[in-house]
């Protein structure tokens, strides 16, 4: 609601003074005017600028029974004379709920003004007048229309009177209000109502206007994310636990190695980078355009398209509307989480575990929901971060890279952005708060951008540090104006930093880079988190700035010294880092005025605990010479840079003021550090920032042992038990020796037999002894941590240390069982071992024969030979089933190392032992120490005395140069003597040697650290050189195994046994190659006599697979037919002039198409079949020939091929003098002569692998015998050409028709004959006086008177009956029956025109004889022709 205060220019008491001194009063400002008034310091001042504003100021009630007022109340009062005013009476008249106006009764004579109170009065809000010059007893003059409006007379009044007037006049309203239900004003209507009047109003302006509408939409975007506790996962899915913070984890671990476990340290760091690549490749999928979020996609083209004032508009628009978000949802959620400490606390006092366990769950889901529930544009630009690192840091291979290449072009303008943000005002988030992570690669791309922008920029860094709710950002904004979230809570965490520009001529810097950071030692985080998240975040801070600003409430609390503790002993632990800090102490809520008395106690106090804790720290990392003092490590004068600030608030809030006195001590710091800025040392520059910041994160993300303690003295108490620890497991390893030396002792002593017995009672002995030690070693713990002053502190980690007792123990126990039975199976081993010295012959000769088989003779040089005997070596001790231990391995004995060193050292020095373990290479690794400065420290006498001789530090260390490179070489002598000794006795590895080797060098360093008064050797030398006896140790301890380990032992047979494979496999070889040459000569007369075979039986396939072979009138028939059928008279031509042939050529077509032909179900062709079944029959004759050679009385393998080829020399044509000349059996090495019998010939192998051989030869025949039929005629006999000289027989023609003898003697007595003579045309002949053909068969002409002439009758015609004067050898019967050449007159009447063409004669004219002979015959009918055919043949 809003009550507004004006007044009408008039005598007496109405004046502004009194309207302003009533405002003051009623908001209760005794100590402040809110609403400046003519007795303030300067009010007397004639008004230049203040006439018509209106002062605006809020009540807000503090919740007691006193309040004023029980609401929020918002006061105007409108300065000058309200009737000169109208615009602002107008505006007043209808925003306000309450109008309350001081006049006199003068000012009711004027009309205007009278007009203006009834137009108050007619307004929605309540009109009050106060009459400065009326008395209780004194009546206003008002018309009808002001009856009913209040009426205060403030003569003879004072202001409590009047105050308690007006406050019950509110009261009553609000209370009136509150019945209707009636809204008020809020500022969003007030605005318009201005707009509406005419009153500009800024948020109206089209940039301001702008930037509110673009922030409406992002906020309508995420306001739509359904609300659950995956909410802001979903609209910032990059920065979710499941990515960003999982990456961090991977990183911090990648650092410490606390889960490391077992695993290489090149394994572990391989597969942290595998998991951060992958979460990384997870962010980048989300990060490409299409898939951002939808507030991330408005966010980001706002942030980019925007420039100047809209940009600057929508970020300021957005920030109100997050925090006006998160005020809306924080605050149910903070009254949870109080409720819920509450109830944990109850519930722990009731000592429920299942309650208290149920109500952490509770509290726990609380808190991730206010983690949720608190966005704000940090977050939105920690998005941002994780989109570009996702970007840059993904590898291009990994994606296609055009599109990684335009994706990163994408995002490369993006620290640009957030580098022109920063230079415009707005803070960067330097460290992730809720991940408690640096996102480095997007902070220094920031600051590469930053640097661009400012070219060469000199920086002066503050940063602030303090406990939660201390008043550090508020200090920050007081300073310098700046705008850093003031709130209570810790929704928002992390480090923030904002740029400020120096003004010229105020020092050397040129930008004040301050950095805020998160409230220390928050109640909502767990205890140990808590622990180590605020000592990491004040150590990077502290480091990081210049100078840091200690903020505390009061005294100096021991939070804030516990802080500083673990930061400074970190610091002195970070050696490699160049650190200059320095710090301003800030006491907030202490008076000025007992500063000096009661508090200079207390600065006393703080600088000796800083200077104490300093020398501690110091003599723990053993650089007590370097520091003494507080100020060597942190810049720090307790005159200069302690200030006591009094409270911000000059009495108890809210209705206070601020106290002047906390802006003129904030006035004062801010000068003291201008001053600072010039006077300290170096500048940063943007890229010195960059650096510093780099170098420091990665020593925080290393350190994994200072910042878990909450202060010195538990670090001083956690140190004695972990030395105490150290000393009680040096004992338990001397124990556990002397069991393994007697279990050595038992196992080698006793017989093989016994073996099983003797691990059985050793291990039970084993037991027994652990279980005592380990009783033993319990009770010292309890009486150590019993009896120790700090016993309270000691019992945090009493069970830790029982619980590593226990473990050691079972560890050893575990070990030693382990040893035992490698003990057991190295016994045996040998045993078999020597077993394999006496038949090693027999062991290689299997391997021996398949690696000569595998070779198939080929030439084998000296390397391979030997690669090839390596894996048969291989193979062959895997056959023999030796255990091999995982300790003799090197990795093994390098974790062993480590374990050691760890043990031996503790866990303060863990970080640097690994870190160094990490950093070495056994294999190849330093041979001695190379001395640097934190190798020795000097006692402080003597320190002093050096330095005035010498001066500086580094001088004075290399002076100690000598004496410490000859104390190394004495130790490295004394650890290889320790080594031998060690090694000489035992037989195999175990963890107990590498503790001995270690345990020995750093008991000889402890004592001459004893017997030295100048300097000593410090913890950082003993690690260094105990790395370097591990590294010597390493070496003999392999030694040691390949003289006790059966693996070597065996090895030590190789060379021997090679020379017998070598040997073995050449003869081998040589026997192989034999074997494949004889087979591949047999080759070729096992084909020949395959053949041989087969034509006689391809012959006789034939004539008994077809009756068309039974005579030669049935083959002349079938192929007669088969002319016929084919219709072509270029076949028939050859069967007219050359019978012979064509028969010929029809034999061999069928033989070849029988022969390519496939029975039924067969695959292969006939003739393959036939082959096949021959090649068989000659390969079972051979290899049975080779199993039945004789070997008893044989030398050689020449002697076994000579008699071979005797007994096959009755079925193959063999001529092996070839192959006996190339056999040559003098190519292998001469053997001991106990190894002669092994030289000869290995007949049994010859003859399996020429039977293979041979085998294969046949596989290739067969295969071949697919080409028979293309080979065929290649052969000498051919199987067609059997069958026709076996079928045709007589060969001579017909003298008149050319028709075929049919005797099937070729040389047959008495005349030629044919039973069936043809067309005479047929043969050619012709009348010679028309050319026409001659239609007439020879059986007709002979009878007939016709004569003929030819070249046997010299061109002279003879008659045809007088042939045999001619012919004598040929017999023509007369025949007169029709159909005796019925087949020839059918062909001469069907080719009559090829005919006459082919011999060159004339068709008969048409309608002659022979014309109506020809159709004659063109009328048989194939049917009879046929059949007459057959009878002809007598078929």
């Amino acid at each position: 609601p809003i009550v507004s205060f004006m007044r009408f220019s008039g005598s007496g008491l109405a004046s502004s003074q009194t309207k302003s001194k009533i405002l003051n009063s009623l908001i209760g400002a005794s100590q402040h005017n809110y609403f400046f008034h003519f007795d303030c310091e300067g009010g007397d001042t004639k008004r230049e600028l203040m006439e018509g504003v209106v002062d605006l100021c809020w009540y807000l009630p503090a919740g007691k029974e006193n309040d004023t007022l029980p609401e929020v109340v918002a006061f105007t009062n409108l300065r000058g004379d309200a009737q000169d005013h109208i615009m602002q009476f107008t505006f007043l008249q209808q925003v306000s709920f309450m109008t309350f106006v001081l006049l006199t009764q003068e000012d009711l004579k004027e009309d205007n003004k009278v007009l203006m109170l009834e137009e108050l009065s007619e307004a929605p809000g309540e009109l009050v007048l106060l009459f400065s010059d009326l008395t209780n007893n004194d009546e206003p003059r008002l018309n009808y229309e002001l009856k009913d409006c209040g009426i205060i007379k403030m003569k003879t009044k004072n202001l409590a009177v009047i105050n308690k007037t007006i406050q019950s006049y509110i009261i009553n309203n609000l209370k009136k209000l509150k019945s209707r239900s009636q809204q008020f004003k809020t500022l969003k209507s007030c605005c318009k109502i201005a707009r509406e009047i005419g009153i500009r109003v800024d948020e109206h302006d089209p940039e301001c206007c702008a930037g509110q509408e673009q922030a409406q939409r992002v906020i309508k975007a995420i306001n739509q994310v359904r609300s659950s506790s995956s909410t802001k996962d979903e609209m910032l899915p990059l920065q979710s636990q499941a990515l960003w913070h999982e990456w961090s984890k991977y990183n911090k671990e990648q650092h410490r190695r606390l889960q490391r476990g077992d695993k290489p340290f090149t394994d572990y760091n391989i597969e942290m980078d595998k998991k951060k690549d992958e979460i990384r490749k997870q962010q980048l999928l989300k990060s490409d355009p299409p898939t951002l979020t939808p507030v991330m996609k408005l966010f980001l083209s706002y942030l980019m398209q925007q420039k100047g004032l809209i940009k600057a508009y929508f970020l300021q628009w957005l920030k109100f509307m997050l925090d006006e978000r998160s005020q809306q949802t924080l605050p149910p959620l903070l009254s949870d989480y109080e409720n819920c400490k509450r109830e944990l606390q109850k519930a722990s006092e009731d000592t429920k575990e299942s309650d208290t366990e149920m109500v952490r769950k509770k509290l726990a889901n609380i808190k991730f929901e206010m983690n949720v529930a608190s966005l704000g544009l940090e977050h939105l630009f920690r998005e941002i971060g994780q989109m570009y690192e996702s970007v840059i840091e993904v590898p291009i291979e990994d994606k296609d890279k055009q599109v990684m290449q335009d994706l990163r072009s994408e995002v490369s303008c993006l620290p640009t952005l957030a580098a022109e943000l920063l230079v415009a005002g707005y803070p960067l988030e330097l460290m992730d708060g809720d991940a408690s992570h640096v996102p480095m690669t997007w902070v220094k791309a920031v600051l590469d951008e930053l640097q661009k922008l400012l070219k060469v920029a000199h920086l002066f860094v503050v940063s602030v540090l303090g406990i939660q709710s201390s008043g550090k950002s508020t200090l920050l904004n007081t300073m310098f104006g700046i705008r850093f979230a003031v709130s209570a809570g810790r929704c928002t965490r992390g480090a923030f930093i904002q740029l400020l520009k120096m003004h010229k001529g105020s020092g050397p810097s040129d930008y004040l880079l301050v950095v805020d950071t998160e409230g220390l030692r928050a109640p909502e985080l767990d205890s140990q988190k808590m622990l180590r998240h605020d000592n990491e975040m004040a150590a990077f801070v502290i480091g990081l700035a210049n100078t840091t600003i200690i903020n505390i409430k009061g005294e100096t609390p021991s939070d804030i010294q516990d802080i500083l503790q673990t930061s400074v002993h970190a610091f002195i632990r970070m050696k490699k880092i160049e650190l200059n800090p320095s710090c301003q102490f800030v006491h907030q809520n202490v008076a000025s005025v007992i500063a000096d008395t009661k508090l200079k106690q207390g600065k006393t106090n703080l600088v000796e605990n800083l200077d104490e804790m300093v020398k501690y720290a110091a003599n723990q990392q053993q650089v007590q010479m370097k520091y003494t003092v507080f100020d060597q490590v942190v810049s720090f004068n307790v005159e200069k840079d302690v200030w006591y600030f009094p409270s911000l608030w000059k009495g108890s809030p809210p209705m206070v003021p601020v106290n002047p006195g906390y802006s003129e001590s904030s006035k004062e710091l801010k000068a003291a550090l201008i001053r600072l800025t010039a006077e300290k040392k170096p500048k940063f520059t943007i890229q010195d920032f960059k650096s510093q910041m780099d170098k420091l994160w990665v020593a925080v993300l290393d350190e994994n042992f200072v910042f878990s303690f909450k202060n010195m003295l538990e670090m001083t108490v956690y140190s004695e038990l972990d030395s105490k620890l150290c000393q009680w497991s040096h004992a338990l390893r001397t124990e556990i020796l002397k069991l393994q030396t007697t279990l050595e002792n038992r196992v080698y002593s006793c017989d093989l037999k016994d073996l099983d017995t003797v691990k059985t009672i050793a291990i039970k002995e084993l037991k027994q002894k652990v279980n005592t030690l380990q009783d033993d070693l319990l009770q010292k713990l309890v009486n150590f941590c019993d009896t120790s002053e700090h016993a309270d502190i000691m019992i945090n980690w009493k069970a830790e240390t029982e619980r590593s007792l226990k473990y050691w123990c079972q560890k050893h126990q575990d070990q030693t069982e382990e040893y035992c039975s490698t003990l057991v199976h190295n016994r045996r081993d040998r045993e078999s071992l020597d077993k394999l010295r006496t038949n090693i012959y027999q062991k290689i000769q299997g391997p021996v024969r398949h690696l000569a088989t595998m070779l198939k003779g080929q030439d084998m040089n000296e390397e391979a030979l030997r690669k090839a005997f390596n894996k048969m070596w291989a193979d062959q001790k895997a056959t023999m089933k030796f255990k091999q231990n995982l300790v003799n391995t090197v990795i093994s004995m390098e974790k062993s190392i480590e374990h050691t060193l760890l043990e031996i050292f503790g866990r303060e020095y863990e970080s640097m032992v690994t870190k160094r373990m990490c950093e070495c290479d056994f294999k190849s690794g330093p041979k001695s120490v190379n001395f640097i400065e934190h190798h020795i420290t000097i006692p402080k006498g003597w320190w002093n005395r050096f330095k005035k001789a010498f001066g500086s530090l580094s001088e004075t260390l290399e002076r100690y140069r000598p004496a410490v490179e000859q104390a190394t070489e004495v130790f490295l002598e004394v650890a290889e003597y320790h080594l031998n000794a060690v090694c000489e006795n035992a037989r195999d590895f175990n963890d107990t040697l590498s503790y001995q080797a270690l345990i020995n060098v750093v008991t000889e360093v402890n004592s001459f650290n004893e017997t030295q008064e100048t300097f000593y050797f410090t913890e950082e030398y003993k690690i260094d050189l105990c790395i370097v006896v591990g590294r010597m140790a390493l070496t003999r301890f392999v030694e040691m195994i390949k003289k006790n380990d059966p693996y070597t032992i065996l090895e030590n047979l190789r060379e021997p046994s090679y020379i017998k494979f070598k040997n073995q496999v050449l003869k081998r070889r040589m026997e192989f190659r034999v074997a494949n040459s004889l087979s591949f000569r047999l080759r070729e007369p096992i084909k020949m006599s395959v053949i041989d075979c087969l034509v006689p039986l391809l012959k006789d396939e034939v004539t008994l697979h077809d009756d068309r072979f039974q005579s030669k009138h049935c083959l002349l028939y079938n192929i007669m037919l088969d002319l016929k059928e084919k219709a072509d008279f270029k076949c028939y031509s050859l069967h007219l002039t050359n019978v012979e042939q064509s028969m010929r050529n029809w034999i061999q077509e069928y033989t070849m198409q029988y022969c390519t032909a496939k029975e039924d179900g067969q695959t292969q062709t006939r003739l393959q079949v036939l082959a096949s079944s021959e090649l068989k029959k000659k390969i079972k004759l051979l290899t049975s020939a080779a199993k039945n050679v004789v070997t008893a009385d044989l030398e050689s393998l020449k002697d076994w091929i000579i008699r071979f080829q005797h007994n096959l020399a009755s079925s193959f044509h063999l001529n092996l003098d070839e192959l006996l000349e190339d056999t040559d059996e003098d190519e292998i090495e001469e053997e001991d002569e106990e190894d002669e019998g092994e030289n000869e010939p290995d007949f049994e192998y010859f003859v399996d692998e020429f039977i293979k051989e041979i085998e294969r030869e046949g596989e290739k025949l067969a295969s071949s015998f697919i080409h028979l039929r293309t080979q065929m005629g290649k052969w000498k006999k051919q199987p067609h050409a059997i069958l026709a000289n076996d079928m045709i027989g007589c060969c001579k023609q017909c003298p008149f028709c050319k028709t075929k003898c049919e005797h099937i003697n070729p040389d047959h007595p008495g005349d030629h004959r044919v039973s069936i003579h043809r067309p005479k045309c047929l043969g050619g002949y012709r009348w010679v006086s028309t050319e026409i053909i001659v239609l007439d068969l020879c059986t007709e002409s002979v009878e007939s008177d016709n004569s003929f002439r030819a070249k046997e009758t010299d061109g002279e015609f003879v008659p045809y009956k007088k042939y045999r004067d001619i012919y004598k050898d040929w017999l023509i019967v007369p025949n007169s029956s029709r159909y005796d050449s019925s087949y020839w007159k059918c062909f001469v009447a069907q080719y009559t025109d090829e005919i006459v063409k082919y011999f060159g004669n004339k068709n008969p004219p048409p309608g002659s004889v022979g014309d109506r002979t020809i159709r004659e015959w063109k009328k048989l009918e194939w049917e009879k022709v046929k059949e007459e055919l057959k009878e002809s043949f007598n078929l």
